[in-house]
């Protein structure tokens, strides 16, 4: 996604194709730069075990 998003917004700013493509491809690497974060969090968080024993 972040790779597709450069690439649209380096084709709208060479080819000026118009704002909407150029927004399209800020959206597609902000969507990227979301994924890798969230992707992360969850793998830190795979490993860890749970000591909640439900407030008994």
């Amino acid at each position: 996604m972040t790779v597709a998003g450069l690439m649209l917004l380096v084709a709208a700013g060479l080819f000026d194709v118009g704002a909407t493509w150029a927004l399209v491809g800020l959206l597609l690497v902000w969507a990227g730069v979301v994924k890798v974060v969230v992707v992360r969090l969850w793998r830190g968080l795979e490993g860890r075990e749970t000591t909640d024993s439900g407030g008994h």
